[in-house]
């Protein structure tokens, strides 16, 4: 810090570097953000505090900190008040406070670079790859900086199948996983422990995988499907117990009656469909709106109630990173829950940072009638993932334990999983869900609002 005022400040403000270590030590941050609770403080003291002839320049380095420290004021818990100087205690007080701030303000714009320049990396493991629904949650959190608010970068990693993913999770290789329950549920043991992995955020409340068949096809139940075959990405895919459940629980039995085909993803699935080397697809509802934008449209075959309700898709971490570093687990799923609230909020704005991101996915013609079919399918995800059949809202993350207990057991029934007696609340737990919904959802709904 050369010139005048460098060398001005720094003689005023070295004997207050000693006590920020000690003030630093006494305010521990709940929330485990790494970033000295000090700052918070700094940065949350009223700025008409500043009234010598440093605040100018005190007021440009607690900007230069507010840029640096990495925390969300909704996120945080207050801070312990500290008593601001009256008129009456003179010029003499509120130098020693003015010179106290201009330390706090060096030191925190010092202190969290290092932590700024070092975020936390998130590798999720996915069994498919991003379409417009799940890749614009994570495009619209990158243009709008929160999973950078929350001092993380996140990495994805496309694996063969959701059979692969449970193994990275098992030898931490992954942070989360991100596959169906059913991965779980049925690599469970009888008379074992369970595995050491859970599923932390519920990121598919609703079941949104599906059974479609052409319009023009006979095939109007699930019982119509006798002597048929049913297309899916590969065989490897997590999907595959519930849809061998799903035929028997209407009398039929896959491999005999009817065939599970792999066909590939997208639109090698939907070419498979179109050339009727299978008369089913069994792909998740965003895949088969995009059959349908693709000109071929579709009808879904109705599930049993207890298939309806099941959850899809989670956040699964091992109990190491559950228990060593809830920290991450629940700024993560902040930043996530926040991302599907904006996503929401601004569908088209989802759309095209999608597209910015992923240029062979935006058409290269018919671009305004793409964006408004796409738009209709992220309204369509958003509004089943974020509100109930009733409209109402949901609690972000949560699970119904009450909902996978039956479906545990239809499962086991159906002789898909090996025993009903599985720890479903050893499995999935809601203990990071009050911490995923700690944002100010007005203020991100204003904020997705007005992106172009």
């Amino acid at each position: 810090m050369a010139g005048p005022f460098g060398a001005a400040l720094a003689t005023q403000i070295t004997p207050q570097i000693h006590y920020l270590k000690l003030l630093n030590s006494r305010y521990a941050h709940p929330s485990g953000d790494n970033y000295p609770p000090a700052c918070f403080i700094a940065l949350q003291m009223d700025h008409h505090t500043m009234t010598s002839p440093l605040s100018a320049p005190l007021a440009s380095l607690r900007r230069r900190a507010m840029s640096r420290v990495v925390v969300s004021a909704t996120n945080a818990s207050p801070p312990r008040a500290i008593p601001h100087p009256s008129p009456q205690q003179g010029h003499r007080r509120m130098s020693r406070m003015t010179r106290f701030l201009a330390a706090l303000g060096l030191w925190c714009s010092f202190s969290t670079g290092s932590s700024a320049q070092a975020p936390d990396r998130v590798v999720i493991g996915l069994a498919i790859p991003l379409t417009v629904t799940d890749g614009g949650t994570y495009a619209i959190a990158e243009e709008l900086g929160l999973f950078q608010a929350e001092n993380i970068v996140v990495q994805h990693v496309v694996l063969p199948g959701a059979g692969a993913i449970l193994p990275q999770v098992l030898q931490r290789q992954v942070t989360f996983g991100f596959p169906l329950t059913e991965t779980l549920l049925s690599a469970h043991q009888p008379g074992q422990a369970p595995l050491p992995v859970a599923y932390v955020y519920n990121a598919g409340p609703s079941n949104t995988l599906e059974i479609a068949v052409r319009t023009e096809s006979p095939i109007r139940t699930l019982a119509d499907l006798r002597g048929r075959g049913i297309g899916v990405g590969a065989l490897t895919w997590g999907t595959i117990p519930q849809t061998r459940a799903l035929l028997r629980s209407v009398g039929l039995e896959p491999g005999r009656d009817v065939q599970i085909v792999a066909v590939g993803v997208l639109g090698a699935g939907f070419h498979a469909l179109r050339e009727d080397r299978v008369q089913a697809l069994n792909f998740n509802s965003t895949w088969i709106d995009l059959l349908e934008l693709e000109g071929t449209p579709a009808r879904r075959l109705e599930f049993p109630p207890v298939f309806r309700r099941m959850v899809t898709n989670g956040f699964l971490a091992h109990r190491s990173t559950i228990e060593g570093n809830p920290g991450l687990i629940e700024r993560f799923g902040r930043a996530y829950a926040a991302a599907t609230v904006a996503c929401d909020a601004n569908p088209r704005a989802c759309v095209e940072a999608f597209w910015r991101r992923n240029a062979a996915a935006r058409p290269s013609s018919g671009q305004e009638q793409a964006l408004a079919d796409n738009i209709r399918i992220v309204q369509r995800h958003f509004d089943r993932t974020l509100r109930d059949d009733s409209g109402a809202l949901r609690i972000q993350g949560r699970y119904d334990l009450d909902i996978i207990r039956d479906y545990v057991r239809e499962m086991h029934r159906w002789r898909e999983f090996p025993t009903a007696d599985i720890p479903v609340e050893r499995y999935f737990t809601n203990a990071f869900v009050e911490g995923f919904n700690r944002f100010d959802r007005a203020a991100l709904v204003a904020r997705a609002r007005a992106l172009p």
